[in-house]
């Protein structure tokens, strides 16, 4: 089962122009965050909202958590344009994202750091704005 799982994240993180979703591992594996897919295509310059769903490695959605946004193109050496929050729990472990714009093409990373049940990780999903 494991198995199949490390594979469904590299293969959505590998093709993240294809994926409906975007999963990861937190850093020190205490968390899977998932950044689902917009329900428009996100452009350049254009303000944009996300959900971000967080659960246990098992699976379990994580309520109640405290999540910090930040991120950029670390090619570039610069952060976000903007100061995206996370603004409501929408329940089932999904947090909305607000304040959300990218003001190029290329390599982003977006940087979450959680904490929720006494426990901390942080989790980085990578993808391409084309």
């Amino acid at each position: 089962m494991r198995y199949i799982a490390t594979l469904i994240i590299c293969l959505l993180t590998a093709f993240p122009a294809v994926a409906q979703d975007m999963a990861k591992p937190s850093a020190a594996k205490r968390f899977l965050v998932m950044l689902e897919a917009p329900e428009k295509p996100t452009g350049i310059n254009i303000m944009h909202n996300r959900v971000l769903r967080v659960t246990n490695p098992e699976g379990q959605a994580i309520a109640d958590a405290k999540i910090g946004v930040d991120g950029g193109m670390p090619a570039h050496g610069h952060g976000l344009p903007t100061s995206p929050q996370v603004t409501q729990y929408l329940g089932d472990g999904r947090y909305l994202i607000e304040g959300l714009r990218f003001n190029m093409s290329g390599k982003w990373q977006l940087k979450f750091s959680i904490d929720a049940a006494g426990q901390r990780d942080t989790a980085i999903i990578d993808f391409v704005l084309r």
